[in-house]
């Protein structure tokens, strides 16, 4: 079963406060607004890096 990391779902998070301008709305089922938004775009702002590709194979 596929669960997302925490940075994928505050993406997700950030992604539908944007589309609903900042309102209510829901991610995953659960309802979220304004805090869940800033925490989520905290959480992004202090995660590290991950590299989108690995590195060819020798």
């Amino acid at each position: 079963m596929f669960t997302p990391s925490p940075e994928e779902l505050a993406h997700a998070i950030v992604a539908a406060g944007t589309r609903s301008k900042g309102g209510i709305t829901s991610v995953t089922g659960q309802m979220v607004g304004l805090p869940f938004f800033a925490a989520a775009q905290r959480l992004i702002d202090t995660a590290a890096p991950t590299p989108r590709a690995r590195p060819a194979l020798p």
